[in-house]
C-alpha cells in the first residue's frame, strides 16, 4: 500500500507542476520523419521547462548523445544525473520505441527516472500517461516483471538487483531497472520467444556494464559494481 501512495503521490506532483509543458511537442511513434535526435531535443525541452518545478536538475537530467549502434538504429543518450535512454527505430524503421535504464539502488535515481519516464509518456500519449506510469511501479524494485497496455501505447518494466553470468557461474551485482515504451502490437523478432523483453536487456546490459567497465557508464561510476 505505501508503494501504492508513494506511485500516486509522484504522479499527482508531476501532472501538478505540468511535466510535459508545450502542447505542441508530441511523439507519434510511427513517425517516419522523427529521428533519434529531434526526439531527444523534444525530450531536453520538456527537461528544461519542467525539472525545476519538481525539484529535480535540470542540466543534470539532460541527456547528451553516446553514441549510434550501427545495424539496429538505436540512439543512446545518457543524463548526468544518472538516467539512460535509448531510442531506437525512429525515422527510417517506424513504429519507434523507447527504452529506458537506471540505477534501482538509490531513491534519487527513482525519483529522476519516475520523473524522465513521465516526460517521455506525456509526449507520445498525454491522456493515458498517468495510468501508464502508475502501472510501471517503477519504485517498486522487487516486483515480477510489468508489461501492461493502456490506449495504443505499451509499457514493459524489469527490475533486477543482480544477474548470473550466461556463460559462467558468476553473480554480476550490478543493480538496474530498464522500462520499455512501444506501440502496443510492436513486433521484435529477436524477442519474440522471450518472456520479458525489459527483463532480457537488463540481464544483456548487466552483463555488458560488467565486461567493459565503461568508465563512461554511469552505473559503474556509483560504484555498484
Amino acid at each position: 500500500m505505501k508503494k501504492i501512495l508513494t506511485a500516486m503521490f509522484l504522479i499527482f506532483v508531476l501532472a501538478a507542476a505540468g511535466c510535459g509543458g508545450d502542447n505542441a511537442r508530441e511523439i507519434k511513434l510511427d513517425n517516419k520523419e522523427l529521428t533519434d535526435n529531434t526526439v531527444a531535443a523534444m525530450i531536453n525541452a520538456e527537461i528544461a521547462e519542467n525539472a525545476e518545478k519538481n525539484g529535480l536538475d535540470k542540466d543534470a537530467l539532460t541527456f547528451m548523445k553516446v553514441s549510434d549502434i550501427p545495424g539496429d538504429l538505436i540512439g543512446a543518450w545518457r543524463s548526468q544525473a544518472g538516467v539512460e535512454i535509448y531510442v531506437r527505430r525512429f525515422g527510417s524503421n517506424p513504429p519507434g520505441e523507447f527504452a529506458i535504464a537506471f540505477d534501482n539502488a538509490r531513491s534519487e535515481q527513482i525519483k529522476n527516472a519516475v520523473f524522465v519516464t513521465r516526460t517521455i509518456l506525456g509526449l507520445i500519449d498525454r491522456k493515458n500517461a498517468d495510468e501508464l506510469l502508475a502501472k510501471a511501479q517503477l519504485e517498486d524494485i522487487g516486483a515480477e516483471p510489468v508489461a501492461e497496455t493502456v490506449g495504443e501505447i505499451k509499457l514493459e518494466k524489469a527490475a533486477l538487483n543482480h544477474a548470473k553470468r550466461r556463460n559462467g557461474p558468476e553473480e554480476l551485482g550490478v543493480p538496474l531497472t530498464v522500462v520499455i515504451i512501444s506501440v502496443k502490437d510492436a513486433r521484435d523478432d529477436g524477442y519474440s520467444k522471450i518472456k520479458s523483453r525489459a527483463e532480457s536487456m537488463a540481464r544483456t546490459m548487466i552483463e555488458v556494464r560488467w565486461d567493459t567497465a565503461d568508465p563512461n557508464g554511469l552505473l559503474f561510476n556509483n560504484k555498484y559494481q
